[in-house]
């Protein structure tokens, strides 16, 4: 850090030290210091103040005007002093950095406008307010000046012209010569364009010259630019606003005005520039004695390592005793695992002898086994006889129940005649009685008078008819009263149904709550009951009878579960199920028999899973597995025992089971091809399950479990369920509750108002039903009435009809009672062959019993034979099983005693490795390692709080470096402060010579111009105080004692603006930029002093051929001759729609 430090302020200082030697590519960039040499005397390396007192005693060449060789001696030759523009001369003009052309596009006022402007001096005239000045403004902005710079806004997207988004200014440099800037990319011009929206930054475009090719896009491509042609845009001097000039002698103070003298010759960027530099002095030297402050403590450090590292050499005797044990720990490793080959290769032929005494006792299994076939073959067939007898027994069985099913139905046929016969012998004997009546009714009615009896009838009809109709029109409204009580009973039906079944869901729910808060309460005091209440009764009994058992029994699985993340517990538990956590593993088939059997004893069902016993985790490839950065069920669950977690991979594929946090993550995961087809489900925290079905994706809701089995924290879980209870399932059943009884009562509300109507307009519909038969009948009555008179002669033929009807009945009735006789004697013929019929039934079906009773003694023994069989069965199994576990010791042994050969040869190469020449230690590995770590306590001892050896080492060559680094650090920091300090002293008072000089020859210029005007001048500076001051003599013809010092601001509008053009060409001479510009450089001027300025302007400009000038000013300029290198461009007032300004030359 100290040494980055020291370099980064000697890498600022000197690059600051040695700005001015600093060039760009191609052309060197020429400073206002070397210019400042340039101007003051031209000496080369001679003194500064050599070169002050040349400068003050020589004027300069040209009359008071340098020579361009002096000012730009790279740049083409100029004119002659004696030039006056004639064509007979050859102009040559400058080849690089002057305006080719301006372009406005919706800027200001213009809403189009191009400029072509000529390669010397340029004038723009026209009339106040046809933008004259927007030129300049556009040439500012385009070249990259700030919006305050123009005096015009304060944010560029205010001279976007009104009603349109946004504006663009280009402006085209020459770009030719032996000095054009990167000619083979841009060619003969480079076009900068800069797009000002109304809102929004500016951008840039940097073209070449055919403006189709965009080169660069940034300002610092802009600036590349105008660094390398040495266009300075903030210089006030180079593009001088209108505002500027009118204020400048006008409103400034001596301090303003001395920093626009500093800023115009750019003295004012090389005094900050030597500003910085002194402070990266004083910074180096305050560096430098904070360094050497430190440089005692450090030697003092270093001093005390060097002893602490002598001390700790000293204790090398203990470690090479040390490292003598160590070489005999690893041959007596050789040694034990020798000796534990040995005892290996005795229990393997010791398995083998097991092995084949097993093989014995399996050939002896085997014959009984046998016996036991032969046995079962001769009592199967003897079943297989009695089975034929019981099928002949049965079929004779069956067809006597035929028999006598079909006498039953041809009794049950004589019993359904005679019982049709009274049947219809009472309705022919009712009939002849219903005739009799008539013939009677037909008698009285012939003997009486109806006359008066058929007006009664009438009114009679025409009474019920009323009545009727009464009674219909009630119907209406009661029907409709009936239905809107119909409809809301139903409406109230449904709305009970539902507040019903919400009110048992939340029921059911707020009951398995209780019932998971009784159970975790339980799972507190006994953790085996939450797997069921009779669990710790079964593994008592498993303690019990563990002497059955070939391995310990593992169960309930859940038990030896063990989450990494608790928050999956529920969905894990889901995804096991209760069957799975709750279920028990055996390794054989005895084990297995032997639980079922106390299971059974103890009337239990539980899960039982058999599995071959193993002492690790299956092994899986990395590459059929999920990637490594998904949480997988069997990557989160931990379990005591590997058997365990096989049975889970085996039984729930819990490898190919991930945890997601949310759905969108679950179906990116199964639609990535890659991983998709390695995954079977995807679980989400609240255990709905995702997986795909044909192509398709299916998710399945999750609930919470019944239980909580895999939560070991039992109770934040009680105070989680209780808290749900209390504020969540407690109040939405109360309040289903209230809703239900609510509910229920407007039901019975609902169902009262409807019977109530229901009976009211059944009670109306019976009385229609009632006044319709009344109104029938009565209509009937009077029919008769009106038809008797008409058959009363009529009435004896009628009565002998009905006599006639009436015997005919009787003859059927009689006819019918003679043969009810007949039937009953079959009747009970069929009883008589129905008996003998059932004695034979009887007879056969206890021949079958018979049958029966000895299959069932045969099938006792077959099934005496076969638990035999069962039993011989699971001896030879366990036989086999004992072979096999006799065959796996074998191969264990094998197996093992190829490790321990492995072992034994890898712990012989670490041997030789660490002691090449075999020891025969006397003591074992571990007496050895005992030894060892004595010996290295009590090296540690000696060593008790210091360091080790190579620690000590390299803190010591650490500590000595860092003083050596430090102590040369120091001395470059003090030979470069020294060295700075010479330079800074040497290059200041350098930089008061070119102050002084560049000062006195603008002074000098100033006078000069202003004596062509036939007045005279001076600029006082004080330095010191950083003033300067101008003073104006109006009358230099008059003797010196009459002329007057005028200071500015007494002056005329007139004769300030003639100060100011003076000073600015002053000013002109110590700048390098290719073009100049001044906005209204004669306002304020009477017609005489405008017209000896602009013959100034011209004399000057004409002898520097080789830059660019642009003059704006509002007067008429008709006076000016014509002159190859001078452009006017005169602009009428603002026209929408102007695209070019028309130009002459003059």
């Amino acid at each position: 850090g100290t040494q980055h430090t020291t370099t980064t302020l000697v890498q600022a200082a000197g690059g600051a030290a040695t700005m001015s030697q600093r060039s760009p590519p191609k052309k060197k960039r020429r400073t206002t210091v070397d210019k400042a040499a340039e101007i003051g005397g031209r000496l080369g390396d001679v003194d500064e103040e050599d070169a002050v007192a040349a400068d003050s005693q020589s004027p300069p060449h040209g009359g008071g005007q340098p020579s361009d060789d002096d000012v730009h001696p790279h740049k083409s030759r100029p004119c002659s002093d004696d030039d006056d523009g004639s064509s007979d001369f050859r102009v040559i003009f400058s080849d690089v950095g002057i305006l080719e052309k301006v372009e406005l596009e919706n800027f200001m006022c213009h809403p189009a406008l191009e400029i072509p402007l000529g390669p010397h001096v340029n004038f723009i005239t026209g009339p106040n307010g046809s933008g004259k000045s927007a030129v300049l403004v556009a040439l500012s902005v385009a070249l990259g000046a700030k919006a305050s710079f123009t005096n015009r806004a304060s944010k560029f997207g205010d001279l976007v012209k009104q009603g349109a988004n946004a504006a663009i200014v280009r402006v085209k440099l020459k770009n030719r010569g032996t000095d054009a800037y990167k000619p083979d990319l841009f060619g003969n011009s480079i076009i900068i364009e800069r797009r000002i929206p109304r809102a929004g930054a500016a951008s840039y475009k940097l073209k070449d010259a055919t403006g189709k090719k965009t080169i660069g896009t940034s300002y610092g491509d802009v600036a590349q630019v105008l660094e390398y042609f040495s266009i300075q845009v903030n210089n006030p001097c180079v593009v001088l606003m209108q505002d500027t000039s009118r204020e400048f002698l006008t409103n400034s103070n001596p301090g303003s005005k001395y920093k626009f003298f500093l800023l115009a010759t750019q003295l004012e960027q090389i005094r900050r520039d030597y500003l910085k530099i002194n402070e990266n002095h004083k910074q180096i030297q305050a560096k430098a004695t904070t360094k050497q402050k430190l440089l005692p403590g450090m030697r003092t450090d270093v001093d005390d390592r060097r002893r602490e590292f002598e001390d700790l050499q000293k204790l090398t005797e203990i470690e090479k005793q040390i490292q003598d044990m160590k070489h005999q720990m690893a041959w007596a490793y050789v040694v034990a695992k020798r000796k534990l080959l040995e005892k290996a290769l005795v229990e393997a032929e010791k398995a083998r002898d097991d092995k084949l005494k097993l093989q014995d006792n399996l050939s002896t299994v085997q014959e009984q086994l046998t016996r036991c076939d032969k046995e079962t073959q001769v009592k199967q067939h003897e079943v297989k006889e009695i089975s034929e007898q019981l099928t002949t027994a049965t079929d004779a069985v069956r067809k006597q129940e035929q028999l006598l099913q079909q006498a039953g139905r041809e009794r049950s046929g004589f019993l359904a005649k005679l019982k049709d016969n009274s049947r219809r012998a009472q309705q022919f004997a009712a009939r002849r009685e219903q005739v009799l009546r008539s013939i009677k009714e037909i008698q009285a009615s012939l003997a009486v008078d109806t006359s008066q009896e058929e007006e009664a009838r009438q009114r009679e009809v025409l009474e019920k008819q009323e009545q009727l109709q009464a009674a219909q029109e009630q119907l209406a409204p009661l029907r409709n009263a009936t239905r809107e009580t119909k409809d809301s009973f139903d409406a109230a039906s449904q709305a009970a149904s539902r507040t019903e079944e919400q009110l048992r869901n939340i029921t059911t729910e707020h009951e398995k709550l209780t019932s998971r808060i009784k159970g975790l309460e339980a799972q507190k005091h006994n953790r085996t009951r939450a797997y069921g209440d009779r669990i710790p009764e079964l593994l008592s009994a498993i303690e019990r009878h563990k002497h059955q058992f070939h391995a310990p029994i593992l169960g309930p699985l859940g038990l030896h579960l063990k989450l990494r993340d608790e928050r999956w517990a529920d969905v894990v538990e889901s995804m096991l199920g209760a069957d799975t956590l709750c279920s028990f593993l055996v390794f054989d088939q005895n084990d297995y028999q032997a639980l079922h059997s106390i299971c059974d004893n103890l009337r239990m069902r539980v899960t039982i899973f058999k599995q071959k016993w193993l002492d690790h985790v299956y092994p899986m490839r990395p590459e059929r597995l999920p990637p490594s950065h998904l949480v997988t069920a069997e990557r989160i669950i931990d379990t005591d025992d590997p058997n365990v977690k096989n049975v889970l991979i085996d039984q729930r594929r819990i490898e190919s089971c991930v945890l997601c946090e949310n759905r969108k993550e679950g179906n990116e995961l199964l639609y990535e091809p890659r991983i998709g087809q390695l995954v079977d489900n995807v679980y989400l925290p609240d255990g709905s399950r995702m997986f795909i079905r044909n192509g398709s994706m299916a998710f399945i809701g999750g609930k919470r479990p019944a239980r909580s089995l895999l939560s070991n924290n039992v109770d934040q879980r009680i105070t989680e369920f209780t808290r749900l209870l209390r504020d969540d399932v407690g109040p939405r059943r109360d309040e289903a509750q209230r809703a239900h009884s609510a509910s229920c009562a407007a039901r019975v509300d609902a169902q009262r108002a409807h019977q109530s109507c229901l009976r009211a307009c059944t009670a109306q519909e019976n009385k229609i039903a009632r006044l319709t038969e009344e109104l029938a009948r009565a209509q009937q009555r009077r029919k008769q009435l009106v038809t008797s008179k008409k058959s009363e002669g009529e009435g004896g033929a009628e009565i002998q009809e009905l006599q006639d009807n009436a015997d005919k009945l009787q003859q059927q009735v009689d006819e019918l009672s003679s043969g009810r006789g007949e039937l009953e004697r079959q009747a009970t013929e069929c009883d008589a062959k129905l008996r003998p019929l059932e004695e034979q039934l009887d007879a056969k079906r206890a021949e079958v019993e018979r049958i029966e009773m000895r299959n069932k003694e045969c099938e006792a023994v077959v099934g005496k034979i076969l638990r035999r069989i069962a039993k011989v069965t699971a001896e030879k199994e366990h036989a086999a099983q004992l072979m096999d576990q006799a065959q796996h010791r074998i191969e264990q042994a094998e197996e093992h005693t190829k490790d321990l050969k492995a072992q034994l040869d890898e712990a012989r190469g670490q041997a030789v490795q660490i002691c090449p020449e075999e020891k025969r230690p006397e003591k074992t590995p571990e007496q050895l390692d005992k030894e060892i770590c004595a010996a290295q306590r009590r090296l540690e001892t000696e060593r008790a709080g210091k360091k080790t050896l190579v620690q000590a080492k390299a803190d010591y060559h650490a500590v000595l470096k860092r003083l050596q680094l430090v102590e040369s650090n120091c001395r470059l920091l003090l030979d470069l402060g020294e060295t700075l300090g010479r330079q800074l002293h040497r290059r200041g008072k350098r930089w008061y010579s070119f102050l002084n000089s560049i000062a006195s020859r603008t002074s000098v210029l100033f006078n000069t111009f202003l004596s062509q005007r036939g007045c005279a001048g001076s600029i006082n500076f004080d330095h010191e105080r950083q003033q300067l001051s101008i003073s104006v003599q109006l009358d230099s013809m008059r003797p010196a004692e009459e002329r007057v010092a005028t200071d500015s601001k007494t002056l005329s509008g007139g004769e300030r603006s003639m100060s100011t053009v003076s000073l600015l060409l002053a000013l002109w001479e110590a700048m390098e930029s290719p073009f100049r510009a001044m906005d209204e450089f004669d306002v304020f001027m009477d017609a005489v002093n405008r017209q000896t300025s602009i013959n100034t302007l011209l004399e000057t400009t004409r002898l520097h051929k080789h830059r660019q000038f642009i003059f704006i000013t509002p007067h008429d300029l008709s006076s000016l001759r014509n002159s190859v290198d001078v452009k006017v461009f005169k602009m009428k007032p603002p026209q929408r729609g102007q695209t070019t300004l028309t130009n002459s030359l003059v």
